[in-house]
């Protein structure tokens, strides 16, 4: 997948932590997208993507711990939502615990990344993700 496929998807990118956020943004950014947006958490996040269903995200990135909803419940919530019934998400968080990690994927998740994504595996989850 090249850079100029990346740049016409949109992303949302979900964490409470505005640097997290930044550095996934620069990430991303490098691998050639272009139309990012961000959510400081699973209830901004929903409010966007009901109010983007014409333009569906094409791509989420989504922290696991957040208030007021977490990822796995935005996960949960995002795929009772047409447009985002098949959207990739990948989950990328500090969890580490294999029951964390497989209860994400149970509940929608494609993938999951660990903290701090390297661009390199990044990119290789996103092109795993997208192919689907």
């Amino acid at each position: 997948m090249s850079g100029s496929e990346n740049s016409a998807l949109k992303v949302l990118i979900i964490d409470d932590i505005a640097s997290l956020r930044d550095h996934l943004t620069v990430t991303l950014k490098a691998i050639g997208f272009e139309k990012i947006d961000e959510a400081e958490n699973g209830v901004e996040a929903l409010k966007k993507c009901r109010s983007h269903k014409d333009e569906a995200y094409e791509l989420i990135m989504c922290d696991i711990n957040m208030p007021q909803m977490g990822g796995i419940e935005f996960v949960k919530s995002i795929r009772d939502v047409k447009e985002y019934k098949l959207a990739p998400i990948i989950m990328v968080s500090t969890e580490s615990e294999v029951d964390i990690i497989l209860e994400a994927i149970s509940h929608g998740a494609n993938d999951y990344v660990l903290k701090p994504a390297e661009p390199d595996v990044l990119k290789q989850k996103i092109e795993k993700a997208l192919k689907r």
